[in-house]
Formats: C-alpha cells, sequence, structure tokens
C-alpha cells in the first residue's frame, strides 16, 4: 500500500499523544524528548515514502521506531561529554486556562521564572509535572506509568506546586 501525505497526517494525529508519552516517561529532558519524537515521524514518512509495505499496527511500529532512537540517543549521550546550558524552555505556557485555583497563581509568573524553580526539583517531581500539565493525564495514568502508587502522585504533585508557590512569594 503506498501512503499519502494525508495518511501521514492523519497517522501523525491519532498516535502522537501515544509516542510523545512513552518517550517523555524515558527521557527526562523534556527539549530532548520533543526532538527524539520528531525524529521518529520524521523517520517514519521518510520510510512510508520510500516503502509500499503495509503496516498492520501502526502505533506498534511507531513505538518500535521510538524505542530505537530511545536506544540511538542514550547511546550517544553516554558517549558527549557534559555540558550545562541556558534552558529557555516555555512548557508551562501551554497549560490550559481552566486550571484549578493553583495553577491561576502559577499563570500569573513568567515562564522562565517557573521553569528556573522547576530545574530545581527531583526528576520525578519534574517528569509528574509536564506530565500532569502538559500532556493532561490524569494521577492515574502518571502513576501506572512509573509503576508507583497514585497516592504517591498526588501527593508529590501537591507538594511540588506547594514548592513552587513558597518560592515564588
Amino acid at each position: 500500500m503506498k501512503y499519502s501525505s494525508n495518511d501521514f497526517t492523519a497517522i501523525y494525529h491519532a498516535t502522537l499523544a501515544q509516542v510523545s508519552k512513552f518517550v517523555h516517561f524515558k527521557v527526562n529532558d523534556l527539549e530532548d524528548a520533543q526532538e527524539l519524537v520528531q525524529n521518529v515521524y520524521l523517520d517514519f514518512y521518510k520510510y512510508i515514502c520510500r516503502n509500499d509495505k503495509d503496516i498492520d499496527n501502526v502505533s506498534a511500529y511507531l513505538i518500535s521506531m521510538a524505542k530505537n532512537e530511545l536506544s540511538r540517543y542514550y547511546k550517544t549521550k553516554s558517549e558527549m561529554p557534559k555540558i550545562i546550558a541556558d534552558e529557555d524552555n516555555m512548557m508551562l505556557e501551554q497549560i490550559p486556562d481552566d486550571q484549578n485555583l493553583e495553577v491561576e497563581v502559577i499563570n500569573e509568573l513568567s515562564s522562565q521564572e517557573i521553569w528556573d524553580i522547576i530545574e530545581t526539583m527531583p526528576a520525578l517531581d519534574k517528569q509528574i509535572l509536564v506530565a500532569h500539565y502538559r500532556f493532561d493525564m490524569p494521577f492515574s495514568d502518571i502513576a501506572r506509568s512509573l509503576n508507583m502508587p497514585g497516592s504517591t502522585i498526588r501527593s508529590r504533585h501537591h507538594n511540588a506546586i506547594e514548592t513552587i508557590k513558597s518560592k515564588i512569594k
């Protein structure tokens, strides 16, 4: 079967959330995770343009491609020297306005100030905040993805929000 650009667009929109969540929970850095997802879809597009083969389960195929991309990422990352760089990551700008009161307070601050606070938090707390606010994941799904109890996820989320609030004041 020859895939068209419309087929690719439909596949992209149908699978982006699933592939993004999979990669996000394997990589601590949000920018790296986004780049890896972009690479997966670029490689997938090149593959379907070159080949006439029908893919039985596109989601499984994309997750397999993501696993390969993650392997390459960690292989090159282990070989690269560690460099600390300035981050202009604006991940919290995408939080919907209809969130609870805590989020409304956070939205009044600059994204950079919030990101600076979040960068000082443990990696697990950062993952929980990104998963909940950027990917709109409920705590139960986050808990399942991290293989942790839901109460622990809710507690860490609450403590992370309280930490942000206390550092803002």
